[in-house]
């Protein structure tokens, strides 16, 4: 009956949905490799570095930072790209599984250096949770505390409803966001991770870990599948 089922439903790569029996086609599995985040970037988000001789980008050198460090595992690029809008809008949940099994993979050693204490979702808004049916971010941080052995709490609400952040610049991302977070517990001397599916300027990861801090955190850090490049 297994057998039958995969003839009638092939397996399909998760970036490119070509049928591939497999999982990650070989020719995805190439692009993958050029768009993974190295440890030679932004010391405190992990961008790509236009002059080498810095160690902030410049929207960290631009903003200055609450959180005190975060990584990616890709850059926001095809096919990747295409397959977290998928997930987050075409309601393919199954993703989720690769997302979290492609970071524990590469990012372990890192995470573990960080001696997180809890894991905490970006939230949606209720009217966005309600009409999408799942915040990616918090299916996402599951499956990562799960494997890794890290409490998860959606600690974290929005407080008033906000404009999509893909449709602002940069200044308006940050003033799209500003007192929007509302962390309902005390986290005093917690080392935090704070999960989403995309970095792009930090304006929601920032304003997030702002009201972490408030709370007592001792240190936020941010873990997301892919990542913006842009300055």
């Amino acid at each position: 009956m297994k057998n039958i089922s995969k003839l009638l439903w092939p397996t399909t790569c998760p970036f490119c949905f070509q049928a591939n029996r497999t999982g990650i086609c070989a020719a995805c599995k190439v692009r993958l490799v050029a768009l993974e985040i190295r440890e030679t970037g932004c010391a405190l988000c992990s961008k790509e570095l236009s002059d080498e001789e810095n160690e902030l980008c410049c929207d960290c050198q631009r903003e200055g930072r609450y959180f005190d460090g975060g990584t990616a595992l890709w850059r926001h690029e095809l096919p990747v790209s295409k397959s977290l809008y998928y997930f987050k809008y075409k309601n393919m949940r199954f993703l989720v599984g690769d997302y979290v099994g492609n970071l524990l993979c590469r990012k372990e050693r890192i995470l573990k250096e960080w001696c997180v204490d809890l894991i905490v979702p970006v939230p949606l808004s209720q009217k966005r949770r309600k009409k999408r049916g799942y915040n990616q971010s918090e299916l996402i941080a599951r499956q990562l505390g799960e494997r890794m052995g890290i409490p998860v709490k959606e600690i974290a609400k929005r407080t008033k409803e906000t404009r999509p952040q893909r449709t602002l610049d940069r200044k308006r991302r940050k003033r799209n966001v500003a007192g929007v977070f509302e962390v309902t517990e005390e986290v005093k001397e917690k080392r935090i991770l704070i999960v989403d599916d995309i970095y792009t300027t930090g304006a929601t990861i920032d304003e997030l870990s702002q009201e972490m801090k408030k709370r007592g955190a001792s240190k936020v850090y941010f873990l997301t599948v892919s990542i913006g490049q842009g300055n």
